[in-house]
């Protein structure tokens, strides 16, 4: 017996798509219905099947992820076990103009297994192998990774990540002023972003803690992915990060932010003003621009601070040492120097600096003392005092390069470049000097440390 339907003209089914409504149907249940909430693309379908938002507890979060699937019942495997499949390169411009996090996925029918793959990681391939894979017609994804629970999870919380970043991201341009709008580019370790002007007054605010914990290349690399013009006028900030161009001996940007820093004076506090007025005479005599007597004057002329105060009195020590060598020994210089040390939160940066110093003057004195040993045993004067002075020397010559390494490796571990700097100098100076005495007793060779 012949139906009626036989005759009746109808709509021809299409296997390739049964085949795509068969993967929609098998895929739904692998999402965990509490952690997703799955949209099917129906109206005027250009390219994504499902756009899919994240639950948080319950809640609707609005952060989506979209999905382009791909099914087939003919593609063989590779011999790695993939499977590739040509994707048009109109569709993948569509998906990553979404702005969302995307993935293919491919069921395959034979195997009822699902595969995927992050856009991402296509791309990456796509650039890796040719820069013009955007003017191709089509361009092939291989398919290596199984979709389970473990990848739903994985997909799940990537998308969670992102989604909270976006959300930061746009409340910054949402709040951006129409003078720093788009300057939202950095973000930190957490993944936070924050705008120009937020840089800035983090490094105003916390700039001389990080300098003091050895970290003045930090203040440097935040003040370089800001514009000039949101600093230009902030004296307090150019004055951290002169600071920080002077620890890393960097003279001349020192000096530049310096100068700006000295337009706006009347903006900065009574402290502030005496960390610019020691750090512009520390700077110019550094350059040559000031010499000895006129830097000293600038130093006895400085209102202490609580900062500043442990530089004046390293460098008043300092040139109290110089100016009477005669009368004033390498020990007395080093118990004023533990008293300056000897009080709470003395920073490391300062700590540092008094035991730099100390080997500068202590490296003098044994340059002074073999002088003056050799000049005897060049008039052939050898009795037990010239004899013990010599021994004094050798043990000397062990105490300072012990002390030289174990004050290098504290240098080292608070990040104090300028220190580093400073010791090496001092070091260098040392051994031309010493390599400059003619020493004629048999004294062993002077270690290069």
């Amino acid at each position: 017996m012949t139906d009626f339907l036989d005759g009746m003209k109808l709509p021809q089914g299409n296997e390739q798509e049964e085949l795509e409504q068969l993967s929609k149907d098998k895929l739904r249940p692998l999402f965990d219905l509490r952690k997703f909430q799955i949209r099917e693309e129906i109206y005027r379908d250009k390219g994504i099947d499902l756009d899919i938002e994240l639950k948080y507890n319950g809640k609707h979060t609005n952060f989506r992820f979209i999905i382009q699937l791909k099914a087939t019942d003919s593609i063989e495997a590779n011999s790695d076990g993939s499977y590739s499949k040509s994707i048009d390169t109109a569709n993948i411009q569509y998906l990553l103009n979404s702005g969302k996090p995307s993935y293919y996925i491919l069921y395959h029918k034979k195997s009822e297994e699902f595969y995927y793959s992050n856009m991402s990681d296509f791309l990456k391939t796509m650039e890796s192998k040719t820069k013009a894979w955007d003017a191709q017609l089509t361009n092939t994804l291989r398919f290596k990774s199984k979709v389970n629970k473990e990848v739903l999870e994985g997909i799940y919380q990537g998308v969670l990540i992102y989604g909270k970043n976006f959300r930061k991201l746009n409340e910054k341009i949402a709040l951006s002023t129409k003078d720093n709008f788009g300057k939202i580019s950095i973000t930190d370790k957490k993944l936070n972003f924050y705008s120009e002007n937020e840089i800035r007054d983090k490094l105003e605010q916390f700039g001389l803690g990080l300098i003091n914990e050895g970290n003045s290349k930090l203040v440097i690399n935040g003040s370089n992915i800001i514009s000039k013009s949101v600093y230009s006028k902030r004296p307090k900030f150019n004055l951290v990060l002169a600071i920080a161009h002077y620890n890393t001996g960097n003279m001349l940007s020192a000096l530049a932010n310096l100068k700006e820093t000295g337009k706006y004076l009347e903006k900065l506090d009574k402290e502030d003003l005496s960390l610019h007025q020691y750090f512009t005479a520390a700077v110019k005599y550094s350059l040559g621009l000031l010499d000895s007597q006129e830097y000293a004057e600038v130093m006895d002329s400085i209102e202490e601070s609580s900062f500043i105060q442990y530089y004046i009195e390293i460098d008043k020590l300092g040139r109290k040492h110089t100016d009477s060598l005669d009368n004033y020994s390498l020990q007395a210089y080093k118990r004023e120097s533990d008293k300056i040390l000897d009080k709470q939160d003395v920073p490391n940066t300062i700590i540092n600096l008094a035991n730099t110093e100390y080997y500068k003057y202590w490296s003098l004195d044994l340059n002074i003392r073999s002088l003056q040993n050799s000049m005897l045993l060049s008039k052939e004067v050898y009795n037990q005092h010239v004899i013990d002075a010599g021994q004094e020397i050798l043990n000397q010559l062990d105490a300072i390069q012990s002390f030289h390494e174990t004050t290098v490796k504290k240098i080292i571990e608070d990040k104090d470049y300028f220190n580093y700097w400073l010791l090496d100098t001092h070091r260098i100076n040392y051994h031309f000097e010493s390599f400059l005495i003619d020493v004629d007793i048999p004294l062993q060779s002077l270690p290069l440390f």
